[in-house]
């Protein structure tokens, strides 16, 4: 095959993805994926919290319909069926990950810290207060000594570093100070303290430790059936236009 004759079958290709790809909806299908797809993260997240439903079939149906917005909407090309599996992507996780923030946020106070737990944690904290009124916060043996009398591992008051010191005067002794002087109600300490651990909770870490393979399989599922649905379209508008063509060349001759 001459050289002519394969720069001739290119250009022929060129035109007829041009014809077919061509719908000038491209901004349109990308739109309307992307509300689908954040409608579907949403509807997931309602489902996860409120009726604990996480079927990984879900992420399947997900990508089924974002795929399928996108190419009703005009969506073709190889870069449509990559934005439709991107989009599938982020309304598969996003789901998730908003559904751990939102129980994150949304936990009540008696879950977070019992009555009971309250009662021991409350009285602890009193007792430092109390502890805390009696050493010199500018002394490194007080603070060491008092940091060992609370510290949960048992250690050494000589096994607590000079940053560790720091940290104490900077972050913890001015609370020690507030509720040595003003002592909260218990029940004013708990909603206080679970917001406290309300903050330091990481989302994303949680996000991370709740996948197992089956939610990576058929979030791969949504993710590769997104693309295929895209790319099915792809390749019957190009039928389509090749069909044209030749329909067009025949009735030229």
């Amino acid at each position: 095959m001459s050289e002519e004759s394969i720069e001739a079958r290119k250009r022929n290709r060129k035109e007829l993805e041009a014809e077919a790809l061509t719908t000038g909806k491209g901004g349109l299908a990308l739109a309307g994926g992307l509300l689908v797809a954040l409608g579907c993260a949403a509807l997931w997240a309602v489902l996860i919290v409120y009726m604990g439903v996480q079927y990984g079939l879900l992420a399947w149906v997900i990508g089924s319909v974002v795929g399928g917005m996108i190419a009703s909407l005009g969506g073709r090309g190889l870069g449509m069926s990559i934005a439709a599996a991107f989009l599938s992507l982020i309304a598969i996780f996003g789901g998730q990950y908003g559904a751990i923030v939102w129980r994150i946020q949304d936990q009540p106070v008696e879950e977070i810290l019992t009555d009971g737990a309250t009662r021991k944690a409350y009285g602890n904290a009193l007792d430092r207060a109390d502890e805390f009124e009696n050493i010199d916060v500018d002394s490194d043996e007080d603070v060491r000594l008092f940091l060992a009398d609370f510290d949960p591992k048992g250690r050494e008051p000589a096994e607590f570093s000079d940053a560790e010191i720091r940290t104490f005067r900077i972050e913890v002794a001015p609370r020690l100070k507030a509720f040595a002087e003003s002592p909260p109600s218990r029940e004013e300490w708990r909603a206080t303290e679970a917001e406290r651990i309300r903050s330091q909770r990481d989302a994303t870490e949680l996000f991370v430790e709740s996948l197992d393979w089956f939610d990576l399989l058929f979030a791969a599922l949504g993710v590769g059936t997104a693309f295929a649905v895209v790319q099915r379209m792809t390749s019957q508008a190009l039928g389509a236009a090749r069909r044209r063509r030749s329909q067009a060349r025949r009735g030229a001759s």
